[in-house]
C-alpha cells in the first residue's frame, strides 16, 4: 500500500497538471491532458482482458486504449497510463495493464508481479483517482445544493455522472479520501 507522503505526492502532482491545464470544473478532459502532454491516445482492438497500454519510443509516447470498453473505463485507463507516463517514464518504455483495478485492491492477486510493478499500479491508479476525482472538486460539489440531502446510492449515482466515472470509482475516492458525507 502507498505511504500517504506518497499518495501525497501524487496527488499534488495531478492538481499541478489540471491547474496548468487550466481545468476548472469535471469532468476533466482527460483527452485534453494527454495531449498537452505530448501524448497521443488512440482507441484500438487489444482483447478483453487489457484495458490500456502506454508505448514511449524515440519519436514519443502513446497510449493505447481498448476499444470495446465502456466510456468511463476509458477515462480512467487514460488517466491510469498518463500516471505511468508521469511517474515511471524513465523506468520502463512499455506498460501493458490487464487488472489495474484489482492491483489496487487486493495485494494478493499480484503475485505475476515484482514488488516495482505492484508499486507503480497502485500509483498510477492513486494518480488517475486524483486526476478524474480531484478532492477540492468533490468538496465543491458536495456543498452545492443538488447534491445536498441525497441518501448514499444517489448521491454515488450523481457525483459518478458530475465527473465521468464508475459508481464503484467514486465509492473507492470518497472513502480513499476519508471524505464523510453524512
Amino acid at each position: 500500500m502507498l505511504s500517504n507522503l506518497a499518495f501525497k505526492r501524487i496527488e499534488n502532482l495531478a492538481l499541478d497538471i489540471i491547474a496548468q491545464s487550466k481545468i476548472t470544473k469535471p469532468p476533466i478532459p482527460v483527452d485534453q491532458v494527454a495531449q498537452k502532454a505530448g501524448v497521443v491516445v488512440t482507441e484500438l482492438e487489444i482483447g478483453e482482458d487489457i484495458s490500456g497500454m502506454l508505448v514511449i519510443s524515440e519519436g514519443g509516447a502513446v497510449i493505447g486504449i481498448n476499444s470495446i470498453d465502456v466510456a468511463y473505463r476509458k477515462r480512467f485507463a487514460i488517466a491510469h497510463e498518463l500516471g505511468h507516463f508521469f511517474l515511471h517514464k524513465d523506468k520502463n518504455q512499455l506498460f501493458l495493464d490487464k487488472d489495474f483495478l484489482v492491483k489496487w485492491r487486493n495485494p494478493n492477486s499480484n503475485s505475476n508481479y515484482t514488488a516495482e510493478e505492484v508499486v507503480q499500479e497502485q500509483e498510477a491508479n492513486a494518480f488517475a483517482a486524483s486526476l478524474l476525482i480531484p478532492k477540492s472538486y468533490i468538496e465543491i460539489a458536495m456543498a452545492t445544493r443538488q447534491f445536498k440531502n441525497l441518501n448514499e446510492n444517489d448521491l454515488f449515482t450523481e457525483l459518478a455522472k458530475l465527473f465521468a466515472v464508475s459508481i464503484p470509482a467514486i465509492a473507492f475516492r470518497m472513502t480513499n479520501i476519508n471524505y464523510y458525507y453524512v
